[in-house]
């Protein structure tokens, strides 16, 4: 109950940066995940820009996403240390996605699938981070976007 506290006094002190913030802590952890920013940015709809929002925690949730995918990367050259031949055949096994890739990346950021497991998939098999980012982001934004908007007609609904 003391983190969300805490990620709330962000959000209180800080407005869109506390957003910003939120959204990268939730999403900088990998495998354990905190559901506060899509509550976060629905909640503050109706008291702030709604795309701003939106923006703000589409930004910190790609950055914190990263980690993710620095951790897939770190740990495939660690496998590729002691077996290169397994990795390749790893890597030879599951890149095949090509071009869909980038589309399952959006699909998992822009819906509550865990999309940490996007993120060490793409970077075990040396998925370029350039590719990786923008679909995370578009994908984050359409999430926050749409939790923002229902939030801000939600909660002004109540306060009329």
């Amino acid at each position: 109950m003391k983190l969300v506290g805490f990620f709330a006094f962000l959000v209180e002190k800080l407005s869109y940066l506390g957003v910003f913030l939120v959204a990268f802590m939730e999403n900088a952890t990998v495998i354990a995940p905190l559901p506060v920013s899509t509550p976060t940015v629905f909640a503050l709809a109706s008291f702030l820009n709604p795309v701003g929002i939106a923006i703000a925690a589409a930004l910190g949730a790609t950055l914190g996403e990263t980690i993710a995918y620095l951790f897939g990367y770190c740990a495939s050259k660690a496998i590729e240390k002691k077996s290169k031949e397994k990795m390749e055949a790893y890597r030879k096994k599951f890149g095949r996605l090509g071009e869909k890739t980038a589309f399952l990346i959006f699909v998992f950021a822009a819906t509550p699938l865990p999309d940490d497991v996007i993120g060490i998939y793409c970077g075990s098999i040396n998925y370029p981070l350039k590719k990786f980012l923008l679909p995370l982001l578009i994908g984050k934004l359409v999430l926050y976007l749409l939790a923002a908007f229902f939030g801000d007609v939600v909660l002004q609904g109540l306060w009329a």
